[in-house]
């Protein structure tokens, strides 16, 4: 029994250079990414929204300053 890829091939793209935009991973496309702290059990503790582009660090302090506390 052989393990293999289908339809898999190891070439360059036809779209390079100049053609593939900005970030070729990418191409400067819009999103978002969702940050959600939960507790031990799953339960959220806080959920903000950032931009794609946003560095994580940027996204974690914002989510950790946002946790609301009832006592």
């Amino acid at each position: 029994m052989g393990l293999g890829l289908d339809g898999f091939r190891n070439c360059e793209s036809s779209q390079r250079g100049s053609l593939t935009g900005k970030n070729p991973t990418d191409r400067a496309k819009l999103g978002v990414k969702r940050h959600i702290l939960t507790d031990g059990n799953g339960i959220p503790l806080a959920i903000t929204l950032t931009g794609a582009n946003v560095h994580d660090k940027h996204g974690v302090k914002d989510t950790l300053n946002s946790i609301l506390i009832f006592s």
